[in-house]
């Protein structure tokens, strides 16, 4: 590894010194790159990046979306219990609620547009009788 002592000085003013950087290991030709693959999911969070956007939860609803990623509108699958309606939220990536709609259980399928939606990692939840029953991580292209 090489150090450039004064990046904004142009040719020999720069220092460069070639080989002055010492790593605490042996690595031939790169860096060493170890990153911890057993974290894990952090226990209640939903923007949680370490697990991946085709994500499967333990939910009492199963959420599928598709297209994913989407561009224009999404649509997505859901099994509520009969008689038993619950809300969708969407959240941006922050955790800022930016969308919400009713989802009844007499449908199994709604579209969502999402045409306005920024591009970004978007969660979707399901809440019923105030209880989190479902969520879905998707893309906006």
């Amino acid at each position: 590894m090489h150090i450039i002592n004064f990046p904004d000085s142009g040719g020999l003013a720069c220092d460069v010194c070639q080989h002055c950087l010492i790593l605490p290991s042996l690595n031939a030709f790169t860096m060493p790159n170890y990153p911890n693959y057993f974290l894990g999911a952090e226990t209640g969070s939903l923007c949680d990046t370490l697990t991946s956007v085709n994500e499967n939860n333990n939910f009492a609803i199963s959420l599928t979306i598709k297209p994913n990623p989407a561009r224009d509108y999404f649509w997505m699958d859901y099994n509520l219990p009969s008689n038993q309606h619950a809300i969708l939220n969407i959240y941006n990536i922050l955790g800022e609620k930016i969308f919400h709609r009713t989802l009844y259980s007499y449908f199994n399928t709604v579209k969502v547009e999402c045409e306005a939606l920024p591009s970004g990692m978007y969660i979707a939840t399901v809440i019923q009788n105030n209880k989190l029953v479902g969520s879905a991580k998707f893309i906006k292209e």
